[in-house]
């Protein structure tokens, strides 16, 4: 069973998806902050300012549709990822002598599937650290447009405490 080798067996087009789908939600994250920045501060949009709630309500009804449409995808890949792997095990065991099964122990057993439930959930950890780095790197380029001391501080503070 080589993890590696079941991942990259999925389609392309499936992770290039995933990815598309990770960078789509990272700047509408993106967006609903900065939005929500210019409410606080009473400044509004420089273009269609009158609409500023319905852009608003728009880019959270699309942030929740590519959420779940995020998720769905997700779900399915650790699935198929955990049901591989696990019909993997029982194919060994089912070929596996009594004597063998017996001293191999449940406790192993139960362990490996385990084990193999934990490394589903990998690609979902990856897409998370995409969405997240560009969420990220997208704040500190707006906190370095607003206030390039501010957003100084800010990183300053983060080292410091790193």
């Amino acid at each position: 069973m080589d993890f590696l080798k079941i991942l990259l067996d999925r389609s392309k087009i499936f992770y290039v998806s995933l990815v598309f789908l990770s960078i789509v939600n990272g700047l509408l994250n993106t967006g609903l902050l900065m939005f929500i920045n210019r409410t606080i501060t009473q400044t509004p949009l420089p273009y269609f300012p009158e609409y500023d709630w319905l852009i608003f309500i728009g880019l959270v009804l699309f942030s929740l549709i590519v959420t779940r449409v995020f998720q769905t995808y997700m779900i399915h890949l650790t699935t198929n990822i955990n049901f591989d792997f696990e019909l993997a095990i029982l194919k060994r065991l089912r070929y596996a002598s009594y004597q063998d099964f017996e001293k191999l122990g449940n406790e192993k057993v139960f362990t490996a599937i385990e084990d193999i439930r934990a490394l589903g959930n990998l690609p979902e950890v990856f897409m998370n650290v995409i969405n997240s780095v560009i969420i990220l790197v997208c704040c500190f380029v707006y906190l370095f447009l607003i206030s390039v001391q501010g957003a100084l501080s800010v990183l300053m503070l983060m080292v410091g405490l790193v």
